[in-house]
């Protein structure tokens, strides 16, 4: 079972890449900024 964060993260992480990629121009690095995010 997953926690809390862990669950809010898995449900908003598409939308939250969408915007990152929107600002960066890059799947790849949209991705990397998120799952930083998640882990800090």
């Amino acid at each position: 079972m997953l926690d809390t964060g862990a669950e809010a993260f898995s449900l908003h992480r598409k939308r939250l890449t969408g915007i990152a990629y929107r600002m960066l121009g890059s799947r790849a690095e949209a991705e990397d900024i998120v799952q930083d995010a998640y882990i800090r």
